[in-house]
């Protein structure tokens, strides 16, 4: 019987807003603490006057009910959820997280682009999980790569890759190239004993927007 060995949590984003400035993982890449603790990891995806908005993945409401993102040694305790999707309801689990300090948003990749056999690296934020791993990508549908039953549905849109047994990466980046293409979820261990990742690609964050009718302010 499969069983999944750390599903720690899905997320991230896609399609960046024109209007604002690009720039490229690691450097952007920030904490989600609960309390004094980091949980996982946060992009930021939209900006303006209104502040920054950061995709992370929606377990973390699990955790806690009381937020803040950390970046450049500051922390913002005025982070508040504004969407979110679920696994249970939406097979995709993504949360928006927003403060209302303003910076440089990332670059998002079309995992379309990506190809069997490419490097990525796995990009946490530095004082969560330490320094990035090299991932090798092994298919873009998880499913349709594993051939076989007795998985959650939830896996099924997810992109597999090899190169990572560290617990810990939640919600962190999947980059190549200065371009976020997926939200690190979780590993799953297979029949034969190995341990692969699994990323929620930008294209399922782009439709969990939509799902929830989520657009920042401005677009």
């Amino acid at each position: 019987m499969k069983t999944i060995s750390r599903l720690l949590g899905l997320l991230l984003v896609t399609l960046m807003a024109g209007s604002q400035a690009a720039a490229g993982p690691p450097s952007l890449i920030v904490g989600v603490a609960v309390g004094d603790r980091v949980e996982v990891s946060a992009i930021p995806y939209a900006a303006g006057p209104w502040g920054t908005d950061y995709v992370t993945v929606s377990h973390v409401l699990r955790v806690g009910a009381s937020y803040s993102i950390t970046t450049d040694g500051k922390v913002f305790t005025s982070t508040r959820p504004i969407a979110a999707c679920s696994a249970m309801h939406h097979g995709i689990d993504v949360l928006v997280l927003r403060v209302a300090d303003t910076r440089s948003v990332a670059r998002w990749g079309h995992p379309p682009e990506l190809k069997t056999g490419d490097e990525l690296s796995l990009t946490p934020w530095r004082e969560h999980s330490g320094n990035p791993i090299i991932i090798r990508l092994l298919h873009h549908h998880f499913r349709t790569w594993v051939a076989a039953d007795g998985w959650s549905p939830e896996l099924a849109h997810t992109m597999v890759a090899q190169g990572h047994r560290q617990p810990g990466f939640s919600g962190s980046a999947w980059v190549r190239n200065g371009k976020v293409y997926g939200l690190h979820k979780g590993t799953a261990r297979m029949d034969d004993g190995r341990i692969v990742a699994l990323a929620e690609p930008t294209t399922r964050i782009k439709y969990c927007f939509a799902l929830v009718g989520y657009t920042p302010p401005g677009q």
